[in-house]
């Protein structure tokens, strides 16, 4: 038994999805076309509709947030007064900074 086909039923013009589904309506209304596709888009597959290209794209890796807490404890002056600590110290400052500024 084979996959059903899918399709992506959008507005011409634009590209924005109006459904996506196996089943197709035998007429469908002018403003709009059916763009065969081979799944419907998903977060779990990685996958999403891309209205400009009219077709199914990967979702791009997220970017990870800047760690600001290693950058600032990375500064030669800072790296001289955090040497000074003891290592309880230095853990506890760093867990305090990380948790005012993420």
């Amino acid at each position: 038994m084979t996959a059903p086909k899918w399709y992506a039923v959008v507005e011409k013009a634009t590209g924005v999805p109006v459904s996506f589904g196996t089943v197709l309506a035998e007429v469908l209304p002018a403003h709009l076309e059916a763009i065969p596709i081979e799944a419907q888009p998903s977060k779990a597959a990685l996958t999403r509709w891309d209205a400009a290209t009219k077709a199914i794209v990967a979702i791009p890796p997220p970017v990870p947030p800047p760690d600001r807490v290693g950058a600032f404890l990375a500064d030669a002056t800072v790296q001289a007064l955090f040497e000074k600590l003891s290592s309880g110290e230095r853990a506890a400052l760093a867990d305090k900074l990380r948790s005012k500024l993420g």
